[in-house]
């Protein structure tokens, strides 16, 4: 309420996991020319004009859903980003974790990015496999010195909920590299 009030810049996370219906609805009216909404204890509220709200989402991800139209429709600008590349990944954990062994960095970054494409084209359900799964899989190694260790805690825990799942991507994308 303070940041439509005022001049803000407001970030809505997630809008597309709303469950509650209607919420995203009465959320419309604040980016409609009245900008203004009821709020259930039937105070009106006025979004100021110099307020910014951005929302963010990953509409890929398990429990989101999508937008209804007239939602869209009441955005100035929608933006989609593609995942990060091996190389974009590399770049980022270098300068966020300080670990600069590019030999096992670039096998942890092309992993990770194999492993999100088998999510996807085999639409494993419950699984995510990105940046964030880097970073922790560099953490791990830097703590344990054990790629297998970490890598199993870290991505493929997350990869896989199913056993068979983890061991299918252990067997396809860890072990092949560790017995070259």
């Amino acid at each position: 309420m303070k940041a439509c009030r005022e001049a803000c810049v407001l970030e809505i996370q997630e809008p597309s996991a709303i469950e509650k219906p209607g919420t995203l609805v009465r959320l419309n009216s604040l980016f409609d020319d009245g900008a203004c909404t009821d709020l259930l204890n039937g105070e009106m509220i006025a979004r100021n004009p110099n307020t910014v709200v951005i929302m963010t989402t990953n509409l890929n991800y398990a429990g989101c859903h999508t937008f209804n139209a007239s939602v869209i429709s009441r955005m100035a600008l929608v933006q989609h980003r593609d995942d990060l590349s091996a190389e974009e990944m590399i770049q980022r954990a270098v300068e966020r974790t300080g670990f600069d062994d590019m030999e096992i960095l670039s096998f942890m970054a092309s992993t990770v990015v194999k492993i999100r494409e088998y999510l996807e084209r085999e639409e494993l359900q419950g699984g995510i496999c990105g940046y964030r799964e880097l970073e922790s899989w560099i953490w791990g190694y830097k703590a344990t010195g054990n790629l297998v260790k970490s890598v199993k805690n870290t991505v493929i825990s997350k990869a896989a909920l199913l056993s068979e799942d983890r061991k299918i991507l252990m067997d396809t994308y860890i072990e092949p590299y560790l017995c070259a």
